[in-house]
Parts: structure tokens; C-alpha cells; sequence
């Protein structure tokens, strides 16, 4: 038995997470009712085929964009418990970079 006459590429995660941050522009520069695939897709430098095969709709795309977004504030909130297993947040120094020290009274990692 013959297989299918064609078959579909593999997404390239690299460049799915280009069209996002490219989405992420223009959802902040215009409204989601002026926005079109085949405006994103021109904005974004591709055929509206292409964006067609990372994202199978507008909402797909838009929800994609926010949930990377929001991923992205995740990653740069959350805190960075201590290793030492006591559960405490460690110092952070003036420069916004991570000291490694615990603050915690009892915790050996100091």
C-alpha cells in the first residue's frame, strides 16, 4: 500500500517562537479584529500558507501569543528557592542578579 502522496513538515520551533514574538507586537499595536493571517503572515515576512501550518486559525495563533507571554513572566518571577531544601527564597544582590546566599536563620547553605 502506497503512502500518502505528500507529507507535512515538521514545525520548527525556532521559528514558531519568531512568529510569536512577532504576534506579541502587533496584538500590541492592533486591535485582534484588524489583524488577518494574511496581514500577520506579511508582517511576519512568510506566506499566509506557512503561518497557516504553525497555527491553524487567528485564535490559535493569538492564544499561542499570550500563552508564551505568560510563560515568559513566569520564568522571569518566579523565585529561586534555595538549594539547601529549606524553601526559602535566596538573596538577591542590588544588581538583580542571584547572590546564592539563604536568608534563612537555620539553613546551612549561607
Amino acid at each position: 500500500m502506497a503512502g500518502p502522496a505528500y507529507s507535512r513538515m515538521q514545525v520548527d520551533d525556532r521559528r514558531r517562537r519568531q512568529l510569536l514574538e512577532r504576534g506579541a507586537e502587533l496584538f500590541a499595536t492592533h486591535s485582534y479584529a484588524e489583524l488577518s493571517m494574511a496581514t500577520i503572515a506579511r508582517e511576519a515576512g512568510i506566506s499566509k500558507a506557512l503561518l497557516y501550518h504553525y497555527f491553524a486559525s487567528k485564535q490559535e495563533f493569538f492564544v499561542a501569543t499570550l500563552q508564551q507571554g505568560a510563560e515568559e513572566i513566569v520564568g522571569v518571577t518566579q523565585p529561586d528557592l534555595c538549594g539547601a531544601g529549606c524553601g526559602r527564597w535566596t538573596a538577591w544582590s542590588s544588581t538583580g542578579s542571584n547572590t546564592g546566599t539563604c536568608r534563612a536563620p537555620r539553613c546551612g547553605s549561607s
